[in-house]
């Protein structure tokens, strides 16, 4: 028998999304979509870090970075993209790619609907989704801070620099863990283990790298437009937590 329990705050987390936040369209039956997000919900190993993923767009969207996407149909994109980034995750660009087709097919099969606004949708999410493969990070990273220093940058007006905008805002939920509060970190990281045979030492020194070399940069392309100071504390307290441990006799 299935666990319901495990994936059933991760469905609720992404209701509770799209409704507070008014993401719901014409051409998404809200029936239909809890639905979806059911079958969704199953197909996830760790529904409390997915769940912690939505938790964290939700403070984002709505504190530091509220109004700043623009439109609700991008929202509600942002949204979907964040929730799948665990299901379509795969050890090569041709497999995710695949699985981002799987659960897009999926949503046209289970939730009616047709016409431009379910295909901007797909399209949004499937680039979305694409560019959170972590071996585009660094790119997207480093194109953020080239397009944000620039006096012309814009993200409601220049397409480019929205969607860069937005490829980055659906990463920083990705590594949302390493800006939680350090106990859920500590658990959060635990069940993400990426190589379940690597010492504790080792995990903990890869864990300080990605915090310290990826994500924190990440966090300075938001930070050099918005006050972020809860997340930047968090941040760093959680780098030197993980130095301490990576670098213990």
């Amino acid at each position: 028998m299935e666990n319901v329990g495990q994936y059933k705050p991760f469905v609720k987390k992404m209701i509770l999304l799209i409704v507070s936040n008014s993401l719901l369209f014409q051409s998404i039956d809200p029936d239909y979509f809890v639905k979806y997000m059911v079958e969704v919900g199953k197909s996830i190993k760790n529904p409390a870090h997915s769940t912690l993923r939505l938790s964290s767009l939700i403070y984002l969207i709505t504190g530091p970075l509220k109004n700043t996407i623009g439109s609700r149909i991008d929202t509600f994109a942002v949204a979907l993209a964040v929730a799948l980034l665990h299901p379509v995750n795969a050890e090569n660009i041709c497999k995710r790619a695949r699985n981002i087709k799987h659960y897009l097919d999926l949503l046209d099969d289970m939730v009616p609907g047709k016409g431009e606004e379910r295909e901007y949708i797909r399209e949004m999410v499937r680039q979305l989704l694409m560019a959170a493969d972590d071996k585009h990070v660094f790119d997207i990273i480093g194109e953020f801070a080239v397009v944000s220093e620039s006096s012309e940058f814009n993200i409601t007006e220049n397409w480019d620099h929205h969607m860069i905008y937005m490829k980055c805002l659906v990463k920083l939920c990705d590594f949302s863990p390493y800006w939680a509060p350090h106990a859920i970190m500590v658990e959060a990281l635990k069940a993400e283990n990426p190589y379940p045979d690597m010492t504790d030492e080792f995990r903990d020194n890869y864990h300080y790298i990605v915090a310290s070399k990826i994500v924190q940069p990440l966090l300075t392309n938001f930070t050099n437009l918005v006050k972020m100071e809860d997340v930047s504390s968090a941040l760093t307290s959680n780098i030197l937590e993980l130095k301490c441990a990576a670098t213990k006799e």
